[in-house]
């Protein structure tokens, strides 16, 4: 435990000066403690004018933030919407670029590309009599 204890002043017990200390303590019991409540004050107050300011700054800029949201929104509509549009196209495309490297499909490719056929059909002709 502690030993060490708070510094009490004595005085002599007087009537007439234990009186007059006892509001004298009194007096300096409610100076100190109207400083302390002061400063407490005080802090209290620049704590909630902080608080304060930072609320109204998020809210300003907020504000200014709104419109750009809404932009920003309108033109992802916008891009979604070219998306739908070009996605048919795209899936053929990939259809086609991926029969491109089908071994089991290049004669089917050779025939569509170029004029060449299948070496092994023969031609047909149709004669009119």
């Amino acid at each position: 435990m502690n030993s060490i204890k708070p510094f009490t002043k004595k005085y002599s017990y007087d009537s007439t000066n234990d009186f007059y200390i006892s509001k004298r303590e009194q007096k300096e019991k409610q100076r100190t403690l109207k400083h302390y409540y002061m400063q407490r004050v005080m802090e209290n107050t620049l704590k909630i004018t902080v608080n304060v300011g930072l609320i109204s700054l998020s809210i300003i800029s907020i504000q200014k933030l709104l419109p750009y949201n809404s932009i920003q929104q309108h033109q992802i509509n916008q891009i979604d919407q070219e998306i739908q549009k070009v996605s048919p196209r795209v899936q053929r495309l990939e259809e086609s670029f991926g029969a491109t490297f089908d071994p089991q499909l290049t004669k089917k490719i050779m025939k569509q590309n170029t004029y060449k056929v299948d070496p092994n059909l023969r031609p047909v002709f149709f004669r009119e009599n």
